[in-house]
């Protein structure tokens, strides 16, 4: 029934298809110094993501953080101890963000599990054991996180150096894109049929 396809049909359809693509995941951060230095009750919106807290601390610099800044749940006793939620406003894998300030004895003991959520679904579970790098790549694609601060005397942690991938939805294909192509098709097939190039 058909032959050859021409070249610029087969580019046509090429580029109809590539609205049919699939999710594609974005480096991104959440960059706090764009805040400014200070303490926000109950919860702050980012560009990416909405932090929530009894009430937050934000830092423009802080000691091992990158350029974006840094903050912490502030605790009623006025400790970084207290606990957090991040919502993303769209879904994110890849997290990984640094832990500073955590103790694990004898004096203060801090004792934090992070929680990852999508669309309300627990995805994922882990301790914080120690300063440094967290990484939370084995929750998959997540859009809400939250630090559950049981800490018995602990001085409080500062969370910094957030990075992940945000996933950018695919183009839906459009319902009369396969008519359209189909109806390409059919035609070179006509052409075809009668004789013509």
């Amino acid at each position: 029934m058909f032959r050859k396809i021409p070249g610029h049909i087969m580019a046509l359809l090429a580029v109809c298809l590539l609205f049919v693509g699939l999710p594609q995941a974005q480096a991104d951060t959440l960059t706090l110094n764009q805040v400014g230095a200070g303490y926000f009750d109950t919860s702050y919106v980012l560009g990416n993501a909405t932090l929530r807290s009894d009430k937050l601390f934000i830092y423009d610099t802080y000691s091992g953080s990158d350029s974006s800044g840094a903050l912490c749940a502030v605790a009623p006793a006025g400790h970084c101890a207290a606990d957090l939620g991040i919502d993303f406003h769209q879904t994110v894998e890849n997290m990984s963000l640094v832990i500073a300030g955590f103790n694990d004895g004898p004096t203060y003991f801090d004792e934090i599990t992070v929680f990852g959520y999508l669309d309300g679904d627990q995805v994922g579970q882990q301790t914080v054991t120690a300063n440094g790098l967290l990484d939370l790549s084995s929750f998959g694609l997540f859009n809400s996180l939250f630090f559950d601060d049981e800490s018995p005397n602990g001085y409080g942690v500062a969370y910094m150096n957030f990075s992940f991938d945000s996933v950018i939805s695919a183009v839906p294909l459009p319902g009369a894109l396969p008519l359209f192509g189909g109806a390409l098709l059919g035609l070179y097939w006509l052409r075809r049929r009668k004789g013509l190039p």
